[in-house]
């Protein structure tokens, strides 16, 4: 059969994790006879080493620009605010949109038409910026890594579908189909990390099952390899303490401490170190006087000066997996990174309470749609509800006292979520030829 040629499109640094650092754009080179990357941001447009058959070309700037973003933003926040059964993000985005005043006046002005209107623009530029456009008839397929963040993308989306060719977007992060609203314009297929997304796509963005497609995230291919490797045996075990972002775990800093203190007062626990891994978004170095305790060790990836503070390439991603299955746990409230050391079969242990205060009522326990399942499903003993719960704990994870039935509990609970049990990049590419043979 012929080889086909293949449009992907991607702008943010987790989408360069799933594309580039996880190994699968060079796997899906030797699938198709040409990938054109299609991208908005300049940091993405020099990629060191890309395969022979691999282009890298920038979308450049469209005619009505401004006015189609606006347009796409008030399309979106009218598909947030009439969104059933999640209140807490219908909440979260009418906020969000609420202090873009344009946004509110371009829904105003044109209500429930906008995605209309957005429509006709569109048409109009592929009739406008003919060149620009007939370029991609040569290409057989349309794959949108950015999930719809940005409205270049469900224009590119649209022209291939105009002229009768598949657009095909996969989920690039696990909260997206309960995060980030419903898709303006509906790509042909949607590939999904798991039965969680998909029941949530199905639910949330209400697309029906025959358009999804379920495969865990390429990235996962790295974790799946270190998952497979033994522990390595260091002089110094350590938690892994992976940071949130401000809005999700207020007290981080009094928790971080109290581990501290744990360690240097409690006999059980000598030797145990804290290895700290702070949100990529804050960089205002609160943790820096606490370094000069000797037990708290910065993860050697943080580097708050550029603009991505990790990296996400094949090397680091294979480094970052293998820091955590090599700890004792790792503590987290809410991150993804429960997911993944849960893959990992490393304990995950949740505060669910406020450090010095067991009778704190802001705590959102319930947390966010995406988590429901995972603390619904998960080992009761990973969620801390008090200081001492989550003391004898780390105790426990320290001196190996936790079960091995607890640790595949909470596999199988991630599995649903992402199961990394298959060979992802064989499913990406037979996935697509199957599409592209329809």
């Amino acid at each position: 059969m012929e080889k086909k040629k293949i449009v992907i499109s991607f702008d943010f640094n987790i989408q360069y994790r799933n594309l580039v650092g996880s190994g699968l754009l060079d796997y899906l080179s030797s699938g198709f006879s040409s990938i054109l990357l299609l991208s908005n941001n300049d940091i993405f447009l020099e990629c060191p080493n890309l395969p022979a058959n691999v282009s890298v070309k920038s979308i450049g700037k469209f005619r009505f620009r401004k006015l189609r973003q606006l347009l796409f933003f008030a399309a979106r926040y009218q598909n947030a605010i009439n969104t059933n059964d999640n209140a807490i993000h219908r909440k979260k985005w009418m906020a969000g949109y609420s202090t873009m005043k344009f946004v509110g006046i371009t829904r105003k002005l044109f209500g429930d038409k906008s995605k209309n209107i957005l429509m006709k623009l569109c048409q109009m530029d592929f009739i406008l910026n003919k060149r620009r456009w007939v370029e991609f008839d040569d290409y057989d397929l349309y794959l949108s890594s950015t999930y719809i963040w940005q409205y270049y993308d469900a224009m590119v989306g649209l022209y291939f579908q105009k002229i009768g060719k598949p657009w095909v977007a996969h989920v690039t992060s696990w909260d997206n189909p309960s995060s980030k609203g419903e898709f303006v314009f509906n790509p042909d297929k949607l590939i999904v990390w798991g039965e969680q997304n998909y029941e949530e796509s199905i639910k949330y963005l209400r697309l029906p099952f025959d358009r999804l497609i379920k495969i865990a995230p390429p990235h996962f291919a790295i974790l799946k390899t270190v998952k497979g490797i033994e522990i390595i045996e260091n002089e110094s075990k350590y938690i892994y303490y992976i940071g949130v972002t401000k809005n999700n775990y207020t007290w981080e800093a009094e928790l971080v401490r109290q581990l501290l203190n744990w360690i240097s007062s409690k006999p059980e626990l000598k030797g145990l170190k804290v290895l700290f891994r702070p949100h990529p978004n804050d960089r205002n170095n609160w943790w820096s006087d606490l370094l000069k305790n000797e037990n708290l060790i910065l993860d050697d990836e943080v580097d708050i000066s550029k603009i991505f503070v990790y990296s996400t390439d094949e090397k680091n991603l294979f480094k970052f997996y293998k820091k955590i299955k090599n700890s004792v746990c790792v503590i987290s409230y809410q991150s993804t990174v429960c997911l993944e050391a849960g893959l990992l079969n490393v304990p995950v242990l949740m505060p669910m309470f406020k450090p010095g205060d067991p009778n704190e009522k802001n705590m959102p326990h319930d947390g966010w749609p995406h988590m429901q399942h995972m603390i619904k499903n998960m080992p009761q003993e990973y969620l801390s509800r008090s200081e001492s719960e989550m003391l004898n704990m780390i105790i426990g994870c320290y001196n190996g006292r936790i079960e091995k039935e607890i640790r595949n509990q909470f596999y199988q609970t991630c599995s649903h979520i992402a199961n990394i049990e298959s060979n992802i990049f064989e499913k990406y590419v037979s996935e697509i030829n199957k599409i592209l043979e329809c």
